[in-house]
């Protein structure tokens, strides 16, 4: 991938913390470097919000957030969608992570 190509990277989320943190190690493993973090959680949990303001990684991260009224991953992801403005994005469900060269061959 061109390096003046910007990558957001979209991590949904709903009160995993350790499958954050795994996400986020593969993520700061990356080659390629020029990408920010969005963490959408479809909840409003203090754990969460707590360990995410603690976070220390090379990249920057935002956090989004809704109540929790029951699933609603959906309306998070598109309510962040909206406020991307990087040339690419890549979505991160919690099933996946990433290889260490993912965005280098692409």
């Amino acid at each position: 991938m061109s390096k003046n190509i910007t990558v957001n990277v979209f991590v949904s989320v709903y009160k995993n913390i350790p499958f954050l943190r795994k996400v986020l190690d593969s993520i700061e493993k990356q080659v390629y470097k020029n990408f920010t973090v969005t963490i959408a959680e479809d909840g409003c949990f203090e754990e969460m919000r707590n360990f995410i303001a603690k976070l220390d990684y090379s990249f920057s991260i935002s956090h989004l957030y809704q109540e929790d009224k029951g699933f609603r991953k959906n309306k998070i992801l598109n309510e962040g969608l909206k406020k991307i403005r990087q040339s690419f994005v890549s979505l991160l469900m919690e099933i996946a992570f990433y290889t260490q060269n993912l965005f280098m061959n692409m």
